[in-house]
Protein backbone atom coordinates (compact mmCIF):
# COMPACT_ATOMS: atom_id res chain seq x y z
CA UNK A 1 0.00 0.00 0.00
CA UNK A 2 2.96 2.60 -0.24
CA UNK A 3 3.90 4.70 2.71
CA UNK A 4 0.54 5.90 3.51
CA UNK A 5 0.02 2.69 4.72
CA UNK A 6 2.80 2.92 7.37
CA UNK A 7 1.49 6.15 8.76
CA UNK A 8 -1.81 4.58 8.82
CA UNK A 9 -0.49 1.67 10.65
CA UNK A 10 1.01 3.85 13.49
CA UNK A 11 -2.27 5.82 13.53
CA UNK A 12 -4.55 3.04 14.15
CA UNK A 13 -2.14 1.75 16.71
CA UNK A 14 -1.77 4.67 18.53
CA UNK A 15 -5.68 5.21 18.71
CA UNK A 16 -5.94 1.37 19.89
CA UNK A 17 -3.37 2.23 22.66
CA UNK A 18 -6.37 5.07 23.78
CA UNK A 19 -4.19 8.46 21.74
CA UNK A 20 -5.91 10.86 19.82
CA UNK A 21 -4.49 12.28 16.65
CA UNK A 22 -5.02 15.35 16.21
CA UNK A 23 -3.84 16.66 12.31
CA UNK A 24 -4.86 20.12 10.75
CA UNK A 25 -5.94 22.34 13.60
CA UNK A 26 -4.22 24.90 15.31
CA UNK A 27 -3.31 24.52 19.00
CA UNK A 28 -4.66 28.00 20.62
CA UNK A 29 -3.57 26.94 24.17
CA UNK A 30 -1.27 24.35 26.49
CA UNK A 31 -2.07 24.54 30.36
CA UNK A 32 -0.94 22.74 33.00
CA UNK A 33 -3.25 21.13 35.93
CA UNK A 34 -3.04 18.27 38.60
CA UNK A 35 -4.72 15.54 35.50
CA UNK A 36 -2.28 16.70 33.02
CA UNK A 37 -1.56 19.09 29.88
CA UNK A 38 -4.74 20.52 29.03
CA UNK A 39 -5.12 21.42 24.91
CA UNK A 40 -7.44 23.51 23.49
CA UNK A 41 -7.18 23.62 19.20
CA UNK A 42 -8.45 25.46 17.02
CA UNK A 43 -11.15 23.23 16.01
CA UNK A 44 -13.13 22.88 19.23
CA UNK A 45 -10.78 20.00 20.63
CA UNK A 46 -10.67 20.66 24.02
CA UNK A 47 -9.01 17.87 26.26
CA UNK A 48 -7.18 17.02 29.59
CA UNK A 49 -4.05 14.66 28.71
CA UNK A 50 -2.13 11.92 30.32
CA UNK A 51 0.67 12.99 27.96
CA UNK A 52 1.41 15.37 25.18
CA UNK A 53 3.43 14.02 22.59
CA UNK A 54 4.09 17.63 19.72
CA UNK A 55 5.52 17.17 16.66
CA UNK A 56 4.98 20.82 15.19
CA UNK A 57 7.96 23.31 16.05
CA UNK A 58 8.81 24.50 19.72
CA UNK A 59 8.61 27.79 19.23
CA UNK A 60 4.90 26.94 18.54
CA UNK A 61 4.55 24.82 21.91
CA UNK A 62 6.14 27.40 23.81
CA UNK A 63 4.02 30.48 22.73
CA UNK A 64 0.87 28.12 23.30
CA UNK A 65 1.59 27.79 26.78
CA UNK A 66 1.04 31.99 27.14
CA UNK A 67 1.68 33.35 30.77
CA UNK A 68 2.35 29.82 31.98
CA UNK A 69 5.94 29.47 30.31
CA UNK A 70 9.00 31.38 32.06
CA UNK A 71 9.70 34.62 29.91
CA UNK A 72 13.20 33.11 29.32
CA UNK A 73 11.70 29.59 27.40
CA UNK A 74 9.86 31.74 25.23
CA UNK A 75 12.42 33.56 23.90
CA UNK A 76 14.96 30.65 23.96
CA UNK A 77 11.81 29.03 21.73
CA UNK A 78 11.53 32.16 19.60
CA UNK A 79 15.48 31.51 18.69
CA UNK A 80 15.52 28.31 17.73
CA UNK A 81 16.15 27.60 13.41
CA UNK A 82 14.79 24.87 11.61
CA UNK A 83 15.94 23.27 8.33
CA UNK A 84 13.85 24.28 5.75
CA UNK A 85 12.82 21.87 2.21
CA UNK A 86 12.52 22.95 -1.60
CA UNK A 87 10.39 20.98 -3.53
CA UNK A 88 10.98 20.52 -7.07
CA UNK A 89 7.71 18.45 -8.64
CA UNK A 90 8.43 17.31 -12.33
CA UNK A 91 5.69 16.46 -14.81
CA UNK A 92 7.31 14.08 -17.21
CA UNK A 93 5.14 12.78 -20.21
CA UNK A 94 7.13 9.83 -20.95
CA UNK A 95 7.12 7.65 -17.79
CA UNK A 96 7.90 6.00 -15.81
CA UNK A 97 11.36 7.89 -15.20
CA UNK A 98 12.81 4.76 -13.40
CA UNK A 99 11.21 1.27 -11.87
CA UNK A 100 12.19 2.33 -8.41
CA UNK A 101 9.86 4.73 -6.11
CA UNK A 102 12.83 6.55 -3.77
CA UNK A 103 16.08 7.64 -4.73
CA UNK A 104 18.59 8.64 -2.02
CA UNK A 105 21.42 10.84 -2.45
CA UNK A 106 23.47 10.72 0.99
CA UNK A 107 26.65 11.62 -0.66
CA UNK A 108 26.31 15.30 -1.14
CA UNK A 109 27.30 14.53 -4.82
CA UNK A 110 24.10 15.59 -5.96
CA UNK A 111 22.55 18.41 -3.97
CA UNK A 112 18.73 16.78 -3.09
CA UNK A 113 18.41 14.66 -0.95
CA UNK A 114 15.97 12.23 -1.74
CA UNK A 115 13.83 11.65 -5.62
CA UNK A 116 10.45 10.16 -5.53
CA UNK A 117 8.39 8.87 -8.12
CA UNK A 118 4.87 8.66 -6.25
CA UNK A 119 3.67 6.74 -9.90
CA UNK A 120 5.88 3.78 -9.13
CA UNK A 121 4.56 3.27 -5.48
CA UNK A 122 2.51 -0.07 -4.87
CA UNK A 123 -1.09 0.34 -6.21
CA UNK A 124 -0.50 3.34 -8.35
CA UNK A 125 1.22 2.90 -11.13
CA UNK A 126 -0.14 3.76 -14.56
CA UNK A 127 1.43 4.17 -18.05
CA UNK A 128 2.28 6.95 -19.77
CA UNK A 129 2.78 10.57 -17.36
CA UNK A 130 4.65 9.99 -14.32
CA UNK A 131 6.16 12.82 -12.00
CA UNK A 132 9.03 13.13 -9.66
CA UNK A 133 9.39 15.15 -6.35
CA UNK A 134 13.44 16.34 -5.38
CA UNK A 135 13.74 17.48 -1.66
CA UNK A 136 16.22 19.95 -1.61
CA UNK A 137 16.78 20.58 2.32
CA UNK A 138 18.21 24.65 2.65
CA UNK A 139 18.13 27.76 4.95
CA UNK A 140 14.84 29.55 4.89
CA UNK A 141 16.34 33.20 3.19
CA UNK A 142 19.34 30.80 1.77
CA UNK A 143 20.12 30.04 -2.13
CA UNK A 144 18.44 27.23 -2.61
CA UNK A 145 15.43 28.70 -0.69
CA UNK A 146 15.22 31.24 -3.29
CA UNK A 147 16.06 28.94 -6.10
CA UNK A 148 12.84 29.04 -8.77
CA UNK A 149 11.92 25.87 -10.45
CA UNK A 150 14.31 26.51 -13.80
CA UNK A 151 17.18 26.92 -11.56
CA UNK A 152 16.44 23.75 -9.58
CA UNK A 153 16.23 21.49 -12.49
CA UNK A 154 19.47 23.19 -14.26
CA UNK A 155 21.17 22.24 -10.76
CA UNK A 156 19.56 18.98 -10.84
CA UNK A 157 20.66 18.36 -14.46
CA UNK A 158 24.25 19.52 -13.39
CA UNK A 159 24.11 17.02 -10.77
CA UNK A 160 23.14 14.11 -12.23
CA UNK A 161 25.79 14.47 -14.75
CA UNK A 162 28.10 11.84 -14.26
CA UNK A 163 25.37 9.21 -12.28
CA UNK A 164 23.60 6.48 -13.31
CA UNK A 165 20.70 8.29 -14.01
CA UNK A 166 19.62 11.02 -16.54
CA UNK A 167 18.66 14.00 -16.67
CA UNK A 168 14.76 13.47 -17.02
CA UNK A 169 13.24 14.29 -20.57
CA UNK A 170 9.67 14.94 -21.98
CA UNK A 171 9.53 17.40 -19.50
CA UNK A 172 6.07 18.96 -19.52
CA UNK A 173 6.18 21.15 -16.38
CA UNK A 174 7.89 21.78 -12.95
CA UNK A 175 7.04 23.82 -9.98
CA UNK A 176 8.13 24.12 -6.49
CA UNK A 177 6.40 24.34 -2.97
CA UNK A 178 9.18 25.93 0.22
CA UNK A 179 8.28 24.44 3.11
CA UNK A 180 9.68 26.58 6.54
CA UNK A 181 10.12 23.74 8.45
Amino acid sequence: GGFGSFAAALSNEFGKLGGTLRTGAGVVSVTQDNSGPRIVASDGFDRTAGHLIWSAPLDALASSFGGAAPEAVIEAAGRLSYRSMNLLYIQIENGPYTRFDAHYFPDGSISFSRMSEPGNYPCAAREGRTGLCLELPCDRGGDGWGAGPADLFAMLSHDLEGSPLASPEGVSDIWTRRLSH
